[in-house]
């Protein structure tokens, strides 16, 4: 049995968690391991496909990856910058899903919050200046500052048990 793990990541969140789904799974075999630029040719029993939110879903170029894979078990991974609720992180997954052809079995997904760039803080922050005291943008704001420590110890152990979970699901 083996996997492949591509990811696209901006801030180096997902790269992070796709490196702790490598650590768990090292004892089977692993194809690829990195950004979806080198991923071509690489053959795999499932394919574990990384992706940063970008806009309320993944960036363009995993989008396009994912719209040109046939007959494949996928197995989703996503880092948001705004976290803390479920139900985003499922809007977000389900966005995702629907640029997944009928041909695939997605087999499983994790998503979890990650730091964000500090331009989005500046961001927020002008935003706060031109709106002084608005509750959403200083909940936005607080949401930046928790999401600094992610993807934490937490994250890391539960990606490690989903990838598992994922592998031992294919052998079961």
């Amino acid at each position: 049995m083996n996997y492949m793990i591509v990811y696209s990541s901006f801030t180096g969140n997902t790269k992070i968690i796709a490196e702790a789904i490598k650590d768990a799974l090292k004892e089977s075999s692993c194809t690829y391991c990195g950004e979806i630029e080198g991923s071509a040719n690489h053959d795999a029993d499932i394919l574990f496909v990384g992706f940063c939110v970008h806009k309320g879903s993944c960036t363009d170029e995993i989008k396009h990856y994912l719209e040109s894979l046939e007959n494949q078990k996928i197995a989703l991974f996503g880092t948001a910058g705004f976290g803390g609720s479920e139900s985003y992180f499922e809007t977000i997954l389900e966005e995702v899903k629907s640029y997944i052809p009928k041909s695939n079995n997605i087999i499983g997904s994790f998503m979890c919050q990650g730091k964000m760039a500090k331009n989005v803080l500046e961001r927020y922050s002008k935003m706060l200046e031109e709106k002084p005291g608005n509750r959403e943008i200083m909940d936005m704001i607080n949401n930046y500052h928790n999401a600094l420590s992610h993807p934490d110890e937490n994250d890391l152990d539960r990606v490690q048990m989903f990838a598992k979970k994922m592998l031992s699901d294919f052998n079961g």
